[in-house]
């Protein structure tokens, strides 16, 4: 939807206004809403107010801290979905135990159910041979690393102390970068720290 980055109250009211005028043209009978970003915060609203089931897929998740933007995203849409896509029995309790209003569906982890299908093209020899020279990595010699969470990257005394410490490991790091992580190294000076940031 080009809503790009910004505040979150901005990206809220301009993902509902752009998927609110889709929704009025296509008007569909469910919609699925993945994980619990602010987008997925937003397009649940956008179909809980246009009496759209909204179909909650990891639903359920928790961390227990209400400093994690992300948890109380996912409580919210949680508590507004007509199905509740849950991946984990634990999960399923989280939702008993909140008395969620929607049907709970214990249906397993898709973000594991993903990597499992690719597995025998990610295993085909030519294949990871390809991709090991195009990182300049041996198969058994480097790390892969993410970060993207805000309580990590938005800091810069947080995140000075994180890229210290990957800047005194010795192997390879692979590290496919989050536009945040990448804007927030920039803006603190860190970004030439290590070669792989530039990656």
């Amino acid at each position: 939807m080009e809503v790009g980055s910004g505040s979150y109250y901005h990206q809220v009211y301009a993902i509902m206004q752009r998927l609110g005028a889709h929704l009025e043209e296509t008007s569909p009978d469910y919609m699925i809403v993945p994980g619990d970003t602010t987008s997925a915060l937003a397009a649940s609203m956008v179909g809980i107010k246009m009496d759209i089931p909204v179909c909650h897929l990891e639903s359920g998740l928790r961390r227990f801290d209400f400093r994690v933007q992300e948890e109380m995203n996912r409580r919210l849409i949680d508590y507004g979905s007509s199905a509740l896509f849950a991946p984990t029995q634990t999960a399923v309790q989280n939702l008993e135990a909140e008395q969620v209003l929607g049907r709970i569906y214990h249906i397993g982890d898709t973000t594991y159910d993903v990597p499992k299908d690719r597995l025998p093209r990610y295993s085909e020899k030519g294949f990871r041979q390809k991709l090991l020279d195009n990182l300049s990595v041996e198969s058994d010699g480097f790390t892969l690393l993410t970060m993207h969470r805000r309580e990590n990257v938005d800091k810069p005394s947080i995140l000075s102390k994180i890229v210290s410490a990957i800047n005194s490991l010795d192997f390879p790091i692979v590290f496919p970068m989050h536009p945040r992580t990448r804007k927030r190294l920039a803006e603190f000076s860190l970004e030439n720290s290590r070669s792989f940031i530039s990656k």
